[in-house]
Formats: C-alpha cells, sequence, structure tokens
C-alpha cells in the first residue's frame, strides 16, 4: 500500500480502529466566518460604489441631453423654454423638469410632461447665471432657453453627489453654458492652454451658422 496515501489508523481500547484526524476546533469556525464576512463586506462596499457611479452618470447624462433639448427646440420652434433644477420636496434628491412658452406643437406637449424626473445620486447642483436681470427663486435653478437664441442661460453648472459640492469623495460634473446657440458640453474648465482657447474660439459658431454654411456649400456642389 503506498505510504503516502494510507490513513494512519490506531485501534481504540475496545480494540475498533479509529481516524487519527485532528477535529476542527470552534475558534477556526469562528475565523474563517469572520474571514468571509470581511471579504464579502468589501466586495458588498464596491458594488455598492459601483452602481451609485453608474446612477449619478446616468443622471448627468440625463439632465445633458434635457438641456440639448431645450435649445433644440428653441432653434426650431417660436418658443421659449425653461429647464428647472429643484430640491425635493418630500423625501432627498433633485427634481428636474421642462416648461415651454409659446406655440408648443402638440406632439411635444405630452413629451415635454415626461421630461421630468427625481435625481437620486444628485444631491447638490450649483449654478451662478452671468444672464443680467434674471430673477432666482430659493431652492431652484432655472436655465433659460429663449426662441432662436435671443436669451440664453450662461455659466457653468457643476452637479455633485454631495449637498455642499466639490467636497473629498464627491463625484462631480460640470456642464457649460455660452450664452447662445452652441453644442453644449458635459465638462468645463476654466483653465485651459493656448491651443485649447484657439480650438475653443474655432468652434463658437451657433448651429444655425454651421446649417447655413452647410446649405450654402450644398448648392454650391
Amino acid at each position: 500500500m503506498n505510504n503516502m496515501c494510507a490513513i494512519i489508523r490506531k485501534r481504540d481500547s475496545n480494540g475498533k480502529k479509529t481516524n487519527n484526524r485532528r477535529a476542527i476546533t470552534l475558534i477556526e469556525i469562528l475565523l474563517v466566518v469572520l474571514l468571509v464576512t470581511l471579504i464579502g463586506g468589501a466586495v458588498g462596499i464596491n458594488v455598492r460604489r459601483a452602481v451609485l457611479d453608474q446612477r449619478f452618470r446616468s443622471e448627468v447624462d440625463f439632465a445633458l441631453e434635457t438641456m440639448r433639448l431645450a435649445q433644440d427646440l428653441m432653434l426650431i420652434y417660436p418658443m421659449h423654454v425653461s429647464v428647472i433644477f429643484k430640491a425635493a420636496e418630500t423625501g432627498s434628491g433633485i427634481d428636474i423638469w421642462m416648461e415651454a412658452q409659446g406655440e408648443v406643437p402638440e406632439k411635444w406637449e405630452k413629451r415635454l410632461k415626461k421630461k421630468r424626473r427625481r435625481f437620486t445620486a444628485i444631491h447638490g447642483v450649483f449654478f451662478e447665471d452671468q444672464l443680467e436681470d434674471k430673477k432666482e427663486t430659493a431652492g431652484q435653478h432655472t436655465l433659460l432657453f429663449y426662441s432662436r437664441g435671443s436669451r440664453m442661460s450662461q455659466g457653468t453648472i457643476m452637479l455633485s453627489t454631495h449637498e455642499r459640492g466639490d467636497v473629498e469623495g464627491a463625484n462631480v460634473r460640470t456642464i457649460c453654458l455660452s450664452g447662445h446657440p452652441h453644442p453644449i458640453q458635459a465638462t468645463c474648465r476654466e483653465t485651459v492652454s493656448e491651443t485649447e482657447k484657439i480650438l475653443l474660439t474655432e468652434n463658437t459658431q451657433s448651429f444655425v451658422e454651421r446649417t447655413l454654411e452647410e446649405q450654402a456649400k450644398q448648392n454650391e456642389t
């Protein structure tokens, strides 16, 4: 018999064969349970953090798309559009929705009503509008998109997972409003290089100007 694989046995006082194996103690069981609990807790924290990060990114994308839609509507139709952020009256979170004034097509009335959502990952919205003669309401921020770009909000909106804004450990994203019809960017930095300034200057043409240029090129061809 192979000695490496053989089970060492001995006889007890009654002459019966018994296994010469050490039993698992209670302390060893507790150590294993503790180790499994610690690993499970660490995995659970990482999963929860990943879920919150994904929810935050989704809410930022929703806010960005809402602003882009408001800008598109004001360029296409003779209407004034507002995007409103307001602290939830019940519970926690931020409510966002759109309002329109003017000739609103029927098909868009229903869609505007559906464009309301409560943010649960975003707890802070910070914005100082550079638009002159604008009245602010306590507890909310209103972004203005007036027909044909005649009047638009201007500044940088900061969205944060913390109600105090850009604090350590908080997820923060910024959205830049240029004050005139222009592609709305998901991020905006105050300090840029000279090369970036040139690129930004070249990209300040409005959607209407670009459309006219493209139509002119098509007519020439």
